[in-house]
């Protein structure tokens, strides 16, 4: 179901089988992942396209700029689709499990990612791994959130603190008034849901999700408390309006924030614009699409922590010296120590000798035991097959040769000689 903020009624209702996990306006169009994939809808609700490629998504984030349409889903990938091609520009794995808590940087377009190791990654289409790591939390993160104007990073630890970090020179922010434990606050009874505003105001449920909480950009004292009359379970920051909107287990509700919204639109779509310039708008920023490539984070593209290219010349230029240099003295009268023990190849050679060694002297007794017979002539070799010529032959008494027994059963029939 979708709802107009400024008028308060109903301008879209489509019921799902399945179950809803993330959605995000896509201009006028509505992405929405379910269990399995992810679908895109009108604004009456009608079904335009089903993105098999975005299997069991739970976080989508719109990158206007780009015409991107970055998902985290629960099997630990990230990808990136071109709307206007219908063409995946990207699909990496986390290494990390379920990427369940993420956030996008809009000045950068970036995606931001919670580790349970306590690790904040920054994702870009352009590298498989991590542009930068760093670490956020003791515990695991379990909520992070970043403002739409600025270099702001909220993070909320599973030690129930939350810390403020400056996304372009990667350090803590002050977010006490009192001076004491500036880097962090504590947040009792604290749920994994952050929302910030246009302003820098900063929201969160408390009490296990009974009620919310308001605080200043920079502060730690809450602007306001308001209780819930359901479990919360999902808020954000309406823009150009102060209201704070939020779910809970028995519906919709809002509230008036103060000071939250920005007074003064500038960007290309006024939020109360006609259908038309809506319409003219969304051409126009299809001819102005970025490329992936601009995707980078300020700590790497440039600002604050620019490149050294002056001192990573000099560390290579040092590093070549040290590899070309010619070895000293004490270097060139080195002599490898001799090894003790037999190595396998000296022992096979040594077995390959012995063995010819035999090989040869088999040869020359061979050669001289044919010589032998050659001197001996017919009477040796007579000599030496009378054995075999015994064997082959059986003489009579009479001087007859006679043939041996065959052995037969029919010998028993044959008569008796006297």
């Amino acid at each position: 179901m979708a709802s107009e903020t400024a008028h308060v009624r109903v301008s879209g209702e489509r019921a799902v089988p399945r179950a809803n996990l993330g959605r995000r306006w896509l201009h006028p169009q509505l992405a929405v992942a379910h269990s399995n994939w992810t679908y895109i809808y009108d604004a009456q609700g009608l079904e335009l396209h089903c993105l098999k490629r975005l299997h069991k998504a739970n976080k989508l984030f719109w990158l206007p700029r780009h015409w991107l349409l970055a998902a985290c889903t629960d099997t630990g990938h990230l990808h990136w689709q071109d709307v206007s091609t219908g063409q995946t520009v990207a699909s990496y794995c986390g290494h990390h499990g379920p990427l369940r808590v993420s956030a996008l940087h809009p000045d950068s377009g970036c995606v931001l990612t919670g580790q349970p190791n306590g690790q904040l990654c920054i994702w870009t289409p352009l590298e498989k791994r991590p542009v930068v790591k760093m670490l956020c939390c003791p515990a695991g993160v379990r909520a992070v959130a970043t403002a739409p104007a600025g270099h702001a990073v909220y993070t909320l630890g599973g030690d129930s603190r939350l810390r403020v970090w400056d996304i372009r020179c990667l350090r803590p922010l002050s977010v006490s008034d009192s001076g004491a434990d500036a880097a962090s606050i504590r947040l009792f009874d604290a749920a994994p849901q952050l929302a910030v505003s246009q302003r820098g105001l900063l929201a969160c449920p408390v009490r296990q999700g009974a009620a919310l909480m308001v605080l200043p950009a920079g502060g730690a004292k809450p602007l306001l408390s308001h209780p819930s009359p359901g479990r919360l379970s999902d808020l954000a920051f309406c823009p150009w309006e102060d209201v704070l909107a939020f779910g809970h287990a028995r519906g919709l509700g809002s509230v008036l924030v103060p000071g939250s919204g920005e007074p003064n639109p500038d960007g290309a779509v006024h939020p109360l614009s006609g259908k038309r310039q809506r319409r003219e708008a969304e051409v126009r920023g299809l001819l102005d699409k970025l490329p992936p490539e601009t995707i980078a984070p300020p700590a790497v593209g440039g600002g604050v922590n620019a490149v050294d290219a002056e001192g990573i010349e000099e560390a290579l230029a040092r590093k070549r010296a040290a590899v070309m240099a010619l070895p000293s003295d004490e270097v060139r009268q080195f002599q490898p120590r001799r090894r003790s023990g037999k190595a396998s190849g000296e022992l096979n050679r040594k077995v390959g000798e012995r063995w010819q060694r035999r090989r040869m002297e088999l040869r020359q007794l061979l050669k001289s035991k044919k010589r032998v017979l050659a001197e001996m002539g017919d009477e040796g070799a007579d000599a030496a097959g009378g054995r075999k010529t015994k064997k082959a032959k059986k003489v009579s008494q009479s001087g007859e040769l006679t043939k041996p027994a065959t052995g037969t059963f029919l010998d028993r029939l044959i008569p008796k000689a006297d």
